[in-house]
């Protein structure tokens, strides 16, 4: 047997900006692995520089001439709902909130307060297991909702995104020790797919992880579905999309 490793760039097909412009927008370790032929840890931590990122001061609503987004990620019987809220500005977390063992019908009443001290322009709000009926209810109650329907591949978006920003220092955190503690434990493992699947060590939760990437995805894409990290994604699937078209055009 024989086997070779080489790096996009010996590709004669791919234009060097597309792997320039890849380098800007993903983490390093995702970089590394699929344009450089680099052979990355099945196992490992996601996020760099979390102490570096966690200046952020907390406030308890809104300043003037600032703009807010939220992220929330609801917690089921032995975790936590979680609450985080960014200055859309800034690119600055300012408040995190986690609620545990407290009735839904209360949960879904900080939601709606914490939303209305920051004036928040758009809430990611987590879609699966109680979500929906939670959802509808914060709607309801004039909460700007955009749900979030996690799966093993827009969790993995969400997350990278993330760990772009903390990478490159370009997101500044609260200092929340077990928010700090959370994001340094966070892992990731490798599937039979050869794609990853991130979460929490066991006994652990990633709660905080989770709104904190839920509310940067409403930062990143300015709280519009169509931006952000979705655009990486639409991106990636720009080819399987025209070749569904093409197939579906040709047995019509």
């Amino acid at each position: 047997w024989e086997s070779w490793q080489k790096p996009t760039s010996e590709n004669p097909f791919i234009q060097p900006s597309e792997i320039e412009t890849a380098r800007g927008e993903y983490p390093s370790r995702f970089f590394g692995q699929e344009y450089l032929a680099e052979v990355i840890d099945d196992a490992g931590g996601v996020f760099r520089n979390i102490t570096d990122c966690s200046m952020s001061a907390r406030l308890d609503r809104a300043e003037p001439g600032h703009t807010y987004v939220m992220g929330v990620d609801w917690g089921k019987q032995h975790d936590f709902t979680v609450i985080s809220v960014f200055d859309d500005i800034e690119r600055r977390e300012v408040y995190l909130d986690r609620i545990n063992k407290i009735d839904y019908t209360i949960q879904k009443q900080r939601v709606v307060e914490t939303a209305k001290r920051f004036n928040i322009t758009a809430a990611v709000v987590e879609r699966n297991s109680m979500g929906d009926p939670l959802i509808e209810d914060l709607e309801r109650s004039g909460v700007p909702v955009q749900p979030f329907t996690t799966s093993n591949q827009s969790k993995a978006l969400a997350i990278d995104a993330l760990a772009l920003a903390t990478e490159r220092i370009d997101v500044q955190l609260i200092a929340d020790p077990i928010a700090i503690l959370e994001m340094q434990a966070y892992s990731m493992e490798r599937l039979p797919s050869g794609t990853f699947r991130y979460g929490a060590p066991e006994g652990m939760h990633d709660d905080t992880v989770m709104a904190r990437a839920f509310a940067w995805h409403a930062v990143v894409g300015s709280g519009v579905p169509n931006f952000g990290w979705v655009k990486l994604f639409q991106r990636e699937n720009i080819a399987a999309q025209a070749a569904q078209s093409s197939l579906a055009a040709a047995l019509a």
